[in-house]
């Protein structure tokens, strides 16, 4: 991992970060398409992610976790269906 290259990119004002009450499934992809994080987050963790938006999230367990965005919060609700969350944010 290039802790180095977080700081840089979080300046750059293209962060999400998840927050994770109960354990969860994600996949984040980039504006190129490319898998950023995929796989299941385990209960009280946090992700914190970087890249080239827009970023398309499907989340699984979606009512316990939350979204932030360039630091500000997202409503999944709307995007919910069966407990899972699909959007994009750009």
């Amino acid at each position: 991992q290039k802790a180095d290259a977080k700081p840089a990119a979080t300046a750059a004002g293209n962060s999400l970060k998840l927050r994770f009450a109960q354990p969860a499934w994600i996949e984040v992809r980039d504006g190129r398409d490319e898998v950023l994080v995929s796989g299941f987050r385990p209960a009280d963790s946090e992700r914190e992610i970087t890249g080239q938006p827009p970023f398309s999230l499907v989340l699984g367990n979606a009512k316990h976790v939350t979204v932030e965005y360039n630091g500000k919060p997202i409503d999944l609700e709307p995007h919910i269906s069966k407990g899972v969350a699909r959007l994009t944010l750009k």
